[in-house]
């Protein structure tokens, strides 16, 4: 299989896997949210060692050690973007009140800590910004952007319907950040700094969530407090 066959296959498995086979593995096997982080991380390294499997060397995955300093300090140095602007609207009410509004999993700090960046930040980058990217490298600029940019965008589909968002605006959102990580996977030559992009930028939104609530609760008790 060539490669370009071969970026079709991993842009057409991802968008499959994410919306209807992970979804009916659910369902049936009550994969439970440890589950489906456990297999979305096993489909993130299997789509490595696909793409590996069809011609890709390390340096075109992502994983030169030459380039791994380089992308570690790509990832943190974006990734102080995302989160400052969490902290901001933190500190803002109005934004504040939005993730307030937001739901949460009941176990947050294991959401934090292990789901987001084992199950999305970690599988996510390894199948986009690491296979599907160097699979289709060699493509033209116009026909690889187009490929990530729909595959990123087709893999919320499920997601964006089960959290009641609009799909078109989360296609459409979610594929234009494919073309953010990958600069920033171009720019290092290292899929750790999409990774970490990508970690601050779920991780703080989560952090945010759970903080807001968290303010919330600790308003409305003093607010209802017996004053003497």
């Amino acid at each position: 299989m060539g490669n370009k066959y071969a970026g079709f296959a991993v842009a057409a498995a991802a968008i499959a896997w994410n919306n209807a086979v992970l979804p009916a593995l659910d369902r049936q096997l009550n994969l439970g949210l440890r589950g489906r982080t456990a297999a979305n991380a096993a489909a993130g390294l299997g789509a490595v060692a696909a793409a590996s499997a069809m011609g890709c060397d390390a340096d075109a995955l992502g994983f030169s050690r030459a380039k791994l300093g380089r992308g570690l300090v790509g990832g943190l140095a974006a990734s102080a973007v995302p989160i400052a602007a969490a902290f901001a609207a933190y500190l803002t009410p109005a934004p504040r009140q939005k993730f307030v509004e937001r739901s949460a999993p009941p176990r947050p700090i294991e959401w934090i800590a292990v789901h987001i960046p084992v199950g999305t930040a970690l599988a996510e980058e390894l199948i986009f910004r690491s296979a599907l990217y160097g699979l289709t490298q060699r493509w033209s600029p116009l026909a690889r952007t187009a490929i990530r940019m729909g595959a990123f965008g087709g893999w919320h589909i499920h997601p964006a319907q089960v959290a009641g968002d609009s799909v078109p605006g989360t296609v459409a959102l979610t594929g234009a950040s494919s073309a953010l990580f990958d600069g920033l996977r171009a720019a290092t030559g290292s899929v750790v700094a999409p990774i970490l992009l990508h970690l601050a930028i779920n991780g703080s939104g989560a952090a945010l969530t759970v903080a807001a609530k968290a303010h919330a609760a600790n308003t409305s008790l003093s607010g209802d407090a017996p004053r003497e």
